[in-house]
């Protein structure tokens, strides 16, 4: 012990009980020291000076940890959390995984105590954690005077600390925004008087509203995992991505900003963030503040919203339970700037709200389209509520950008403004919150007075492959977000390529929203280029056939399931056949040798394309004749100017792989025949280098030996038919 002091000697040291140094310990708001062959904690000199500087700059130890009891009427010095990094960081480790580490502490004990789900638990969590900041926000902040262990049962004082902590929920409830009182309408803790003492004791020592706001909104984001926000509903833009779009907007402080869709403000905590940094943070008290805006129908995603921003000291957070869609929620004309993910996959109709303020609404009901993406008229609202000048950084499903049946649509917006940018996200982006929509970033500029619509403008377009994470939300190296914003803003202002980013048009600017399905398409268009339409004599997908045309022989239906991305799996599974008196399809439909397979529909689009096969026969056992489905698109080149192998092994590379999933359509994962016949190619596909012609004999041997492996697999099946005597 000659190195160091136990855990009584520092009590005594610091001028503290040992309960509370185990307290501090236990909470994480001091380091958990060494311990020693008899696994005693050992506390070195430095480790001893930091929790004595912790608990002189928190104020003295009666107040900070309750050791003498205390009304709620009295406030007390609280603790300064913000403060703590400034300390001794080695030492005194405060941090995103602390707080989440203390969620789940609390999850825990709603759980072990009164038996509370998941979501029951989070709702008295939150509802604790608006009660504290109530607390603290009028200078009350009760003290524990205790700390529960095992079966221990409550105190007459204990009691009636429960008893008052129900009282000035219910009092208070009315000033924790409109979510909660939405939310809460009952006005009390579903929690037992045990319960709800335990969670008092667990948070006494922090002060929320002094912990700075990112830090909560991702202590938060990590306490809530994927599957417990999929489970609650929560589904969150990734930092990253909401980080890059504020970036690249790089919105003024003081500019009115709004997110018509606020979810739990993420939007909104990195404007802050971007703010601070400009010196937002050096705002005294009293001055003006600057202020966002947040506008959501789901109280729950509102009072989170609340929690995350409404008690920072730089900025208001000025919130409101409503849904943005509805007549005069949100003002055309008052928005400097306006970043949003609006809910995706959300149809409305006219019982549902009112379409007939959205002139895109009108229009598509014009064209006999009875149910309105939300997505659609989010664009419109945002769009109308920009003043002139104003910016928009939205995120929508591809299928918003590129669907003909929104032409219509598309056109409305060219009213309103122009397109600035685009960037295409790859499909994991969102598939770790639960949704595996294939979506994009679109950034539009609302029409100054007076502008020419008539005028020309480059389109940025980015298509980004790498977002730090895969589809299972596990981190990879080298994300292309990172910089990304930079590049966005050098290619607008040098004209110039840079990164992932090139330019596409110019476009009159009435026209840049209708002109996007095209334009996404020839994104790829390089020099010495021509279309994959031109050496293509067939490209079509097949047709899928009715459950009840299915056989044990007939037709062979080549699936999804018999392409490897190797060679053509010919082995019968069920419903492979089908009756071809039931199952009509056309000539071209029949397969052909030469003729090339891929994968055109699928439910993730990280599958499209990815299987691409070669007919070299059809083999006698299956018939000698073939058709396939409607989720696999055929390829029949014209053997007059191109090698059938050659385009094979060109298709096939990574990165035409990309090329032909940029062009996916809809909300699920599609492909298009018309879409494909657009790809631009290499000419070398029709006059190929050598390095291309040993690709195509190497996937032409391949070919031949899995059609070999075909016939094993036959003859193999055969002769264990003739061994089974059962």
């Amino acid at each position: 012990m000659d190195d160091g002091m136990t855990t009584a000697q520092v009590a005594m040291a610091v001028g503290v009980s040992k309960r509370t140094i185990l307290r501090w310990l236990r909470h994480g708001l001091v380091k958990e020291p060494a311990r020693d062959r008899r696994g005693w904690r050992v506390f070195s000199p430095l480790e001893t000076a930091a929790i004595r500087r912790y608990a002189v700059r928190h104020g003295t130890a009666m107040e900070l940890v309750g050791d003498v009891t205390s009304t709620y009427g009295v406030a007390q010095a609280p603790v300064a959390v913000m403060d703590q990094n400034k300390l001794a960081p080695d030492y005194l480790a405060f941090d995103v995984r602390v707080l989440s580490g203390m969620y789940r502490r609390a999850h825990d004990l709603m759980r072990d105590m009164d038996g509370l789900q998941p979501q029951e638990a989070f709702d008295e969590l939150l509802k604790y954690i608006s009660l504290k900041e109530a607390l603290e926000e009028h200078g009350l902040n009760p003290s524990s005077t205790f700390t529960l262990v095992g079966g221990d049962q409550l105190t007459s004082a204990q009691e009636q600390d429960a008893a008052e902590l129900r009282r000035v929920f219910s009092e208070r409830l009315g000033e924790m925004g409109e979510g909660a009182a939405e939310l809460w309408r009952d006005a009390g803790f579903r929690l037992s008087d045990r319960c709800l003492v335990a969670l008092h004791e667990l948070f006494e020592p922090l002060h929320f509203s002094r912990i700075p706001f990112d830090l909560r909104s991702a202590a938060l984001r990590e306490f809530l995992g994927a599957q417990t926000r999929k489970s609650l509903g929560i589904f969150l833009t990734p930092d990253d991505v909401a980080r890059m779009m504020v970036e690249f907007m790089a919105p003024r402080r003081g500019d009115r900003v709004c997110d018509p869709a606020c979810g739990t403000g993420t939007f909104l905590v990195e404007v802050l963030k971007r703010w601070q940094k400009q010196g937002a943070d050096s705002l005294e008290p009293g001055k003006t503040q600057v202020a966002v805006y947040g506008v959501d129908k789901n109280p729950r995603m509102l009072l989170l919203a609340d929690l995350n921003l409404h008690h920072t000291r730089v900025c208001a957070f000025r919130s409101q339970l409503a849904d943005s869609l509805a007549r005069g929620v949100i003002k055309q004309g008052t928005c400097d700037a306006i970043l949003t993910n609006p809910p995706f996959g959300v149809s409305v109709n006219e019982r549902g709200g009112d379409l007939a303020i959205y002139e895109s609404a009108r229009v598509l009901a014009s064209t006999g389209v009875r149910k309105v993406p939300s997505e659609v008229l989010f664009v419109e609202l945002c769009l109308r509520a920009l003043r002139p000048g104003g910016r928009l950084g939205i995120v929508l499903p591809k299928s918003v950008v590129t669907n003909a049946s929104l032409d219509g649509a598309r056109r409305v917006f060219g009213r309103y403004g122009y397109v600035q940018a685009v960037v295409a996200l790859p499909s994991e982006t969102f598939q770790a919150a639960g949704t595996q929509t294939t979506t994009v970033a679109l950034f539009a500029v609302r029409y100054s007075g007076g502008e020419d619509t008539g005028a020309s403008v480059p389109i940025c377009l980015s298509t980004v492959s790498n977002v730090g994470y895969d589809a299972t939300g596990r981190k990879r190296d080298g994300s292309q977000l990172a910089g990304l914003a930079k590049q966005l803003n050098e290619c607008i202002s040098a004209q110039r390529a840079i990164g992932t980013c090139s330019l596409v048009g110019p476009v009159v600017k009435s026209a840049t929203f209708s002109e996007l399905p095209q334009l996404l398409a020839r994104r790829f268009v390089r020099h010495k280029t021509i279309r994959l339409g031109d050496i293509l004599s067939v490209a079509t997908c097949g047709r899928t056939p009715p459950r009840a045309s299915y056989t044990t022989g007939g037709l062979f239906v080549v699936k999804v399931g018999n392409l490897t991305g190797n060679g053509i799996d010919w082995s019968p599974r069920d419903r492979n056949f089908v009756s071809p008196a039931v199952y009509r399809v056309n000539g071209e439909r029949y397969l052909q040798k030469g003729d090339i397979l891929l994968t055109a529909a699928a439910h993730s689009p990280i599958y499209i394309g990815k299987k691409v096969d070669i007919v070299t026969t059809i083999p006698p056992e299956v018939g000698s004749k073939a058709s396939f489905v409607g989720e696999v698109m055929l390829l029949r080149a014209d053997q007059q100017r191109v090698d059938p192998f050659v385009l094979l092994a060109y298709l096939r590379l990574p990165s035409v792989t990309r090329e032909i999933q940029a062009m996916i359509r809809g909300q699920t994962a599609h492909l298009y025949p018309e879409d494909v016949l657009g790809l631009a190619i290499d000419e070398r596909v029709v006059k190929p280098d050598q390095a291309l012609s040993q690709l195509a004999g190497l996937t032409r041997d391949e070919a031949e030996r899995f059609a070999d492996l075909n016939a094993l697999m036959f003859k193999q099946a055969a002769l264990a038919r003739s061994l089974d005597t059962d």
